[in-house]
């Protein structure tokens, strides 16, 4: 279990210090995710995710995004996400981060916030490994 643990806590490290190593900044927002559909496999995820990043970029909400995702199991076995989102827009963060929530709205339920260096990237880091599907993922600038 020492082992299990001391590489939860490097990726925890890993994620916390990825936005700054690669952008020279903090992350800007937090997202939480539980979908109305019951997913098992963290490939369904990877599908709403890749989805979430080309309608960003598509819809000239934001001109670059990355961020990490993770999946979590709930009770159920279901699996939701926890991420790290970093952007660059034109628009105000508020005014991306209300466009982004009103993308996700449809498709379950989403919490998102604005980032604060209290340990969100150690949280997600917690939930990785703990089931076959319980992964974790980029969200890249590409389409």
């Amino acid at each position: 279990m020492g082992k299990y643990n001391n590489d939860i806590e490097k990726l925890g490290k890993y994620f916390k210090g990825y936005c700054k190593e690669n952008y020279d900044n903090d992350w800007k927002l937090v997202m939480s995710n539980s979908f109305k559909v019951g997913y098992k496999r963290f490939s369904n995820i990877e599908y709403w995710f890749d989805k979430f990043k080309i309608g960003m970029l598509g819809m000239g909400i934001v001109s670059m995004i990355d961020g990490i995702y993770v999946g979590e199991y709930n009770k159920n076995y279901d699996l939701g996400s926890h991420s790290l989102v970093y952007f660059e827009s034109e628009l105000e963060d508020w005014e991306v981060r209300n466009k982004m929530w009103k993308w996700w709205e449809n498709k379950g339920s989403v919490v998102i916030e604005k980032y604060s260096d209290e340990g969100f990237d150690f949280y997600m880091s917690k939930f990785l490994y703990k089931g076959y599907e319980s992964n974790f993922n980029y969200i890249k600038n590409k389409i």
